[in-house]
């Protein structure tokens, strides 16, 4: 038994303390305890381990550090308040020692919630949690004695939730890196995967292994808890994958009759404590007998909980206790944090979050001596065996390649035979990311037999497939590790009996010791196999079967009709699993489950690009390439050698398909890819797919047709329906991925690909550059953007540049790097356009905010001289400026400061008079409805309505002129007021109509802004601007709702839903939720309130949105009260308090104080009540809120009352 120091409390104001020491045990106390810890303290606590940003800045920067820097004190405090008493002395030096355990032993809930993971002795460098043998927690009755488990493979259950699906927390975060951990020592560990995550399915499981004499060691709970005045709750799934709260009280059943010693919850609050012990989900196992339980006391990040499960995992293989391996994972944590040298450190405190309650130290000693002999047999076959992982080394930044430095290439790595062509070996290059394709594959499985991955050549699909083969191996998928069976079809069966041949030979006996007499019963066998048991058959490159066949790969009418019939079979009444990967959709199949395999997210590219560095590093100019290839990862792997060779621009260039026959040359394996589909494409489309290279990533039919309205050219005459039928094919071929509506994204070597056969059959380089820049001239001349056009038609702009596409980020960034040289604002303005929705989509558009501040010294200074010629404007921002850019961007996000929006005022309303002096023109009309439209902006935010309406309607009237449209000109203007000018007509009418009707909602005139709304949705519809549309859906939702039809309301809402989900814009989509839990709550649906409510809650935990956070907070809290649950109504409240303090937001704050004590008079707690409306009307009261602090005065009055 190890050395203890135990702190039994009595109460929460009495400890006595147990010094165990070889054998000997000597009490003192009791002594009086009063916590250290108060209430502010604990929220900024918590706030620094749960809500602290990643890159904290400003007020979140300065809060972090001051929590940062009382961490030490706050755990000497504590440690003095316990420890401090001179009676005392004996614990004190006993707790000093390396292997020394604390535990803290109490039934009351107020002391088990204390962060007892801070204790640090004065003298201390580290906490005791880290630096001893650990800090626990245990319940009055604990053995706390050692058991041996005879176990002697780790068996370990491990139950994934993700009730959200996709849009949940990534699937593999914590399974990754377990997996790695346990199928590194096979022989002593076993993981099995919950399939599906039910109760019902975790109690069937538990109870089998206990029946079979094989019970699981551990039980790890990989899943999103709850604290709640009914208890903790786990959140696991029905069958069809929705959420199914499970209550502490069930789940702690399930466990106990299951004997699982130790239980692991990687879940948020699960070793938190609520009003009562019960309704703690570690304290409740605990007390119903599992011998030791780890839970996480706050919310946990992902990446922080996959390093202490790993560490974790690793001890306790290792054959170390349960302690023993917490302290090695909170070590990990705290020596992370203490190593970090980036710009985004992490959280000091993340070592304090897990929780360990202890019953009974679990130990599974045979596991080390196991281990130990499979490392000698490991070591004797003459393999390395898993090395012991170290805390992850920090790269220090490389120094930045001189402009002229030239590199050679150095030798390329060549993938060993064993692997060629299936994936990067185990070990060697993992597979990066790809969560969202685990989770859509494992939901499809629940239903389905046979899987389709899918997607364009060099996508990772077959790296995907073979990765998920290997999880399913690892993780139980399938009855027998051995019965996993990949099979590559580029090289493999040639007919329907060598594929048979092939699963056979790895599933059953061969026909010669298996008793069958012929071939043909043995194959029987084999499917009678597949019928039965749980197989995973992976069929790779599964297209050269019949929809593109190689030389060497194509298949029999016959052969493929078995085949059909086999996956019929299988997909009937199979127990087997199938999955394919292909480049087309494999119709000639039926109906089978297809996922589609998409680019890499922008995170998982970069993590991708970082995992191929080979000490050759690119240029920083390159992360524009890297931004061109889209998230593609063969493009990623093949062009990254390119970026150490050449200059970044000259790469670009050759992916554009703008390169002459020289250096650098398109790889050939991205080459060998691009032609494998090519060659699948009838020659007449062929030919025409060659005008995809002069468009940017993104194409249409419809701008393609642009290209055949000249009568002249190699693609005149071509129609919208043959340009259409010909996107359709290259999509069908892998080459194009089909984004939806019209719209494809293009392999990113396909340009490059294209030009090379374009310049080929013109056999002169000068020759296919003059063919180029007509066509791209043609494109120009029928493009509707008139800023775009002239560029285009100049030379100024390749045809990259020439659509504005809302997702192509990076054309927006070479089309700025042209308009800084040529200082052309109004070009600039266009391509600020899409800035917006791009800003919205992501939802970061409250990360420019604090550029205002550095504009506000400008404008102050801005001077229009109303004598000056009409040609030039003088204004403070360089036209064509970067810092014009980003001013023109955060003038149409947010509402500027007052003095601001005064000097802005003023300085339209002077180019206001000098606009008017010029003879009326296109060019004239343009400026004025551009102005009328800021002026109309500025004048509302400045709550001057009737100004506002006169320059909205007088915009209206310019936008619906058609003398504004005509004569397009070059408009190259010297002032920042052109936003609309060249966007289409009807998009300005429709943001027009937009600002209309946002007065008429400040002026409360409900059926006028409705009129204008509609307007506004159907100018949207008509353009199909999807942005446009959701807004003016949920704008019709809100004031549908101000009319008080709720029904209707309701109605605009779920479409607007529909639409922001569609592109993900996931703040809108967080706003809408909780309009609708509003209207549930009005209708008196509380459950269906508290639903909606929840959802925006999960959507607001991804988005930095701490103001919405906090309402939405408020809003749970309300309806818990109405629904009766006041402990729970009171806790929302809280956190809801926290958010608006922490945003000096003084109104909500006095409002939350108002509703705590409402909540508090319910609770019968008379005195809290009065102290809260006493701060509420203190508030109210500051802020002039008279109608609010009568109420808050008149509540008071009540309790007074009740007094006497």
């Amino acid at each position: 038994m190890p050395d203890r120091v135990i702190a039994d409390f009595a109460g929460p104001d009495e400890v006595s303390l147990t010094c165990c020491r070889s054998g000997v045990t000597e009490r003192t106390g009791p002594f009086a305890f009063a916590s250290p810890l108060g209430p502010q303290d604990r929220q900024h606590l918590r706030w620094y381990v749960e809500d602290r940003p990643d890159r904290p800045s400003g007020g979140d920067a300065a809060r972090a550090e001051l929590v940062e820097g009382r961490l030490a004190d706050l755990g000497h405090r504590l440690y003095e308040a316990l420890l401090g008493h001179e009676r005392a002395t004996a614990a004190r030096a006993l707790a000093g020692t390396a292997g020394c355990e604390f535990v803290v032993r109490s039934d009351d809930v107020t002391v088990l919630d204390l962060p007892w993971e801070l204790l640090r002795a004065p003298e201390a460098d580290a906490p005791l949690a880290t630096a001893a043998r650990g800090v626990t927690r245990c319940l009055p009755g604990a053995e706390l004695d050692e058991v041996a488990l005879p176990a002697e493979r780790l068996r370990l259950l491990l139950v994934i939730g993700r009730p959200a699906g996709t849009a949940d927390v990534r699937y593999r975060s914590i399974a990754k890196p377990l997996q790695e951990c346990v199928t590194g020592v096979s022989a002593s560990a076993e993981l099995t995967v919950l399939r599906p995550p039910t109760l019902r399915a975790l109690e069937q499981r538990l109870t089998e292994a206990r029946d079979q004499g094989r019970p699981f060691s551990v039980l790890h709970f990989d899943v999103h808890g709850e604290l709640t005045v009914d208890g903790g709750t786990l959140l696991l799934e029905t069958d069809r994958g929705g959420p199914h709260r499970v209550t502490v009280s069930r789940l702690a059943q399930v466990v106990a009759a299951a004997g699982v010693p130790v239980v692991v919850l990687n879940a948020c609050e699960s070793g938190a404590v609520g009003a009562h012990l019960e309704t703690s989900l570690a304290a409740r196992l605990s007390l119903e007998g599992t011998p030791s339980v780890v839970a996480m006391g706050y919310r946990m990040k992902v990446t922080a909980a996959a390093e202490f499960t790993a560490s974790f995992y690793e001890r306790l293989l290792a054959g170390d206790d349960v302690t023993l391996a917490v302290r090695a994972g909170r070590r990990r944590l705290w020596e992370d944090a203490a190593s970090h040298h980036g710009e985004s450190p992490p959280p000091a405190g993340n070592w304090l979050i897990p929780v360990h309650y202890l019953r009974r130290e679990a130990r599974f000693p045979k596991l080390s001596a196991r281990r130990e002999l499979s490392m000698r047999g490991e070591l004797s076959a003459g393999r390395e065996p898993p090395a012991r992982r170290e805390p992850s080394a920090r790269r220090e930044p490389s120094a930045r390649r001189e402009p002229s430095a030239r590199r050679e290439p150095s030798a390329r790595r060549e993938p060993s035979a064993r692997h060629a062509g299936s994936g990067p070996p185990p070990g060697e290059d993992p597979l990066i990311g790809r969560d969202d394709v685990f989770l859509s594959l494992e939901l499809a499985a629940r239903r389905h037999r046979v899987l389709l991955l899918h997607g364009m050549g060099g996508i990772g699909k077959s790296a995907a497939a073979a990765a998920f083969s290997r999880w399913w191996r690892d993780t139980g998928g399938v009855d027998d590790p051995r019965w996993v069976v990949e099979t590559s079809f580029t090289r493999g069966p040639q007919s329907f009996r060598d594929l048979l041949d092939h699963i056979g030979r790895q599933i059953a006996p061969a026909p010669s010791t298996s008793g069958f007499s012929t071939r043909e019963q043995w194959h029987a066998h084999v499917r009678g196999l597949l019928l039965t048991r749980r197989i995973l058959l992976v069929w790779d490159g599964f297209e050269t079967v019949g929809t593109m066949p190689g030389p060497d790969t194509a298949w029999s009418e016959a052969d493929r009709r078995h085949l059909a019939a086999l996956v019929r079979d299988i997909a009937d009444e199979g127990r087997s699993t199938v999955l394919l990967t292909s480049r087309t959709h494999e119709t000639w199949l039926g109906d089978i489950r297809r996922v589609r395999v998409p680019p890499l997210p922008d995170d998982e590219a970069r993590q991708y690009t970082r995992s191929l560095d080979d000490g050759r590093t690119p240029p920083e100019e390159a992360d524009v390439v890297e931004r061109e290839l889209a998230g593609h990862p063969l493009a990623l792997r093949e062009i990254r050698p390119l970026l150490t060779t050449a200059e970044p621009w000259a790469v670009l260039e050759l992916l554009r398909g703008e390169t002459p026959r020289s250096e650098p040359r398109l790889p050939p394996a991205l080459t060998a890819d691009v032609a494998h589909s090519f060659r699948h494409l009838p020659a007449d489309v062929a030919r025409f797919l060659t005008a995809v290279c002069l468009l940017p990533r993104t194409v249409t039919a419809e701008v393609l047709t642009r290209l055949s309205a000249t009568r002249s050219g190699r693609f005149a005459g071509v129609t919208a329906a043959t340009w259409a039928d010909v996107l359709e094919r290259a999509a069908a071929v892998g080459l194009l991925e089909d984004l939806g509506g019209g719209r494809y994204a293009k392999h990113p070597a396909l340009s490059a690909f294209l030009a090379e056969r374009w310049r080929a059959e013109t056999g002169d380089d000068d020759r296919f550059r003059v063919e180029r820049e007509q066509a791209i001239r043609e494109l120009a001349q029928h493009e509707p953007n008139p800023a775009v056009r002239f560029l285009g038609e100049s030379g100024a702009i390749t045809g990259h540049a020439l659509i504005d596409d809302q997702a192509a980020m990076v054309g927006m960034t070479q089309s700025f790097s042209v308009l800084r040289e040529l200082r052309l604002w109004s070009g600039a303005e266009a391509e600020l356009l899409p800035l917006r929705a791009f800003f919205d989509r992501i939802g970061l558009a409250g990360s420019i905010v604090g550029m205002t501040a550095r504009f506000r010294a400008r404008l102050d200074e801005t001077e229009l001289d109303e004598t000056e010629p009409d040609a030039t404007l003088t204004w403070p921002f360089r036209p064509g400026g970067l810092d014009g850019m980003v001013w023109f961007a955060v003038r149409h996000h947010y509402t500027p400061a007052p003095d601001q929006a005064g000097a802005l005022v003023r300085a339209c309303r002077k180019v206001v008079r000098l606009l008017e002096r010029r003879p009326v023109s296109p060019r004239r009309q343009r400026r004025l409805l551009s102005v009328h439209h800021e002026l109309a902006r500025i004048s509302r935010e400045r709550a001057n309505l009737t100004d506002a309406e006169q320059h909205a309607r007088q915009a209206l009237a310019l936008a619906g002129d058609p003398g504004t449209w005509t004569d397009h000109d070059e408009d190259v203007l010297q002032i920042p007021f052109e936003p609309f000018v060249f966007a289409e007509e009807q998009s300005i009418r429709g943001e027009i109509l937009g600002e209309l009707s946002v007065i008429a909602s400040q002026q409360k005139r409900w059926d006028v802004a409705d009129t204008y709304l509609r307007q506004a949705l159907a100018v949207a519809e008509s353009v199909g601007d999807p942005r446009a549309i959701a807004t003016a859906l949920a704008d019709l939702g809100s004031v549908t709702l101000r009319k008080g039809d709720l029904r209707g309301a309701r109605r605009w809402y779920v479409r607007a839903l529909a639409r922001y989900t569609e592109y993900g814009a996931r703040g809108r989509m967080a706003e809408i939720y909780g309009n609708l839990g509003d209207i549930a709550s009005a209708e008196l649906r509380l459950a269906d309130a508290e639903d909606w409510y929840r959802r925006a809650r999960g959507v607001l935990e991804q988005v930095d949105a701490p103001r919405d956070t906090a309402w939405n907070n408020f809003r749970l809290g309300g309806v818990c009260r109405d629904r009766g649950r006041l402990a729970e109504a009171e806790a929302w409240y809280r956190q809801a308090l926290e958010g608006f303090e922490s945003l000096n937001d003084g109104y909500r704050t006095a409002m939350v104080h108002d509703a705590l004590g409402r909540t508090a008079f319910d609770l019968g707690d008379l005195d809290g009540a009065r102290v809260r409306h006493k701060q509420a009307y203190g508030l109210f009261r500051r802020l002039g809120r008279r109608a609010e602090a009568e109420d808050s005065r008149a509540e008071l009055r009540r309790l007074a009352r009740l007094d006497r």
